[in-house]
């Protein structure tokens, strides 16, 4: 970083990394944040299944495109969870994750195996 003084001179001005993100300040071309909205309590499970849902439907999405899953909203996987029949997301779902393991020929287990752990000691 830079700093002009009153000299016309360049000074440099050393960074100390990492900086604590509270001493950052928003440049001039940085968007407007608003309010934050508030909280969505309006799922249909309970809500310290809630936590869990995010996670698997947020874990699916994100490797669907490994998984050969199509993607779905969060809305579609809670009804799919809640739904008391057979549900053909669920299903696609477990099966592309079973197609991983089977197709893995141990070499996920072999590797977990196989890695070398440093000792920690305090």
């Amino acid at each position: 970083f830079s700093n002009f003084p009153e000299n016309g001179e360049y000074k440099d001005i050393p960074v100390k990394y990492p900086i604590d993100d509270l001493l950052v300040k928003p440049s001039p071309d940085d968007p407007v944040f608003t309010d934050r909205p508030s909280l969505s309590r309006d799922f249909n499970v309970p809500m310290y299944c809630v936590g869990d849902l995010l996670m698997v439907w947020d874990f699916c999405t994100s490797f669907g495109k490994q998984l050969n899953l199509w993607p779905y909203s969060l809305e579609d996987f809670e009804n799919a969870i809640c739904n008391k029949d057979s549900n053909v997301l669920l299903v696609e779902s477990h099966a592309a994750l079973f197609r991983v393991l089977i197709d893995d020929d141990g070499e996920y287990t072999s590797a977990i195996e196989n890695r070398k752990l440093q000792k920690v000691t305090i």
